[in-house]
């Protein structure tokens, strides 16, 4: 008489088909690529294509197994895009990377609908379904492996939780932590814990450098802001679009404290405003389709990568699309 029955036999080996057979080699981005389909209800239905919004690409190759990068800040305007970014990168280490992950959003109606909507859409539309199951040995089980706040899968389970939640702070062993909504949290918990950002990363600790942190916010106040705290602790990343009107590759720079700009060192081109954040608003508003440049600050010890997005246009305002340099320039000194 052996260990399992016949019928666990069976079960054990439906579930062993379906696991993946060796390590993922690509990246997140290389990933998901045409191969997650967005609803008729997105603003882009159809297949992931990363063009669409190309300052993706290197946050979820950031936080992808072999990147080295341990923490990934983003400081970011609402509905561009992130969050769904977020959900690839999730989406990845549940069918692709097979891990224990934690999802914290803002508030627990948050929590519950993205567990019951959006991460099923998500693993459903790339074919995922069948990886979801009870992590049991017995074919005689009720579980479901999918509620709410958990999904168990091959390899893992995923955790979904509202930051502020005493649950949030029990003890768990996880390899990825995926923090949304940061700001829409008391940052310093009512227990006399400390910060709630704090006790969550404790859950990676046993991971070492194999421990993937994701922090997205929308902050309003900088001072108040974790997002802002620890965007500050990396190397302070701000993206910027190529130059319209040749290419090039475009950097920021700080003229006096009360005048800053970006410049274009190809052709020159630049735009000017009174803080460096209106300045790379202002440059972003002039995108073209295909963009993917940034500028960063590359102190650090490349373990902590913080991204701040402004809002950026998906095609240029009517009035720019074939505007000489001069128009570009007094446009820039007028502002």
């Amino acid at each position: 008489m052996g260990f399992f029955s016949v019928a666990d036999q069976d079960f054990l080996l439906k579930i062993l088909e379906s696991a993946p057979t060796q390590k993922p080699t690509e990246d997140i981005a290389a990933w998901v690529e045409g191969r997650r389909i967005l609803p008729t209800s997105s603003p882009i239905p159809g297949p992931w294509h990363n063009a669409v919004a190309p300052y993706n690409i290197d946050i979820m190759n950031d936080l992808s197994p072999n990147s080295g990068v341990q923490r990934v800040v983003v400081m970011k305007p609402r509905k561009v895009g992130l969050t769904t970014a977020m959900e690839n990168a999730i989406a990845y280490y549940m069918l692709a990377c097979p891990s224990v992950i934690l999802y914290a959003t803002a508030s627990e109606d948050l929590a519950q609908d993205w567990g019951d909507n959006k991460i099923m859409n998500v693993i459903e539309s790339l074919g995922g379904l069948d990886k979801i199951t009870a992590n049991t040995t017995s074919a005689k089980s009720r579980r479901t492996g999918n509620t709410s706040d958990k999904k168990e899968f091959i390899g893992g389970t995923l955790y979904i939780m509202s930051s502020q939640s005493k649950r949030a702070r029990r003890q768990l062993d996880v390899r990825a932590i995926f923090l949304d909504e940061v700001d829409g949290v008391t940052a310093v918990t009512t227990t006399g814990e400390g910060k709630f950002t704090e006790i969550l990363f404790g859950h990676t600790a046993a991971w070492g450098t194999k421990r993937k942190i994701a922090l997205f916010g929308s902050p309003t106040v900088h001072e108040t802001s974790l997002t802002h705290e620890y965007w500050l602790q990396g190397d302070c990343r701000k993206f910027l679009v190529p130059c319209p009107f040749c290419g090039g590759k475009a950097h920021v720079r700080k003229y006096t404290d009360w005048l800053s700009f970006v410049h274009c060192n190809k052709c020159d081109a630049e735009r000017k405003a009174e803080t460096e954040d209106k300045a790379i608003a202002a440059w972003n508003k002039r995108a073209n389709p295909d963009f993917n440049c940034s500028e960063a600050d590359t102190t650090g010890d490349g373990k902590c990568i913080g991204y701040q997005i402004n809002s950026i246009d998906d095609e240029p305002h009517d009035k720019c699309k074939d505007c000489p340099k001069s128009q570009f320039y007094e446009e820039a000194n007028d502002d």
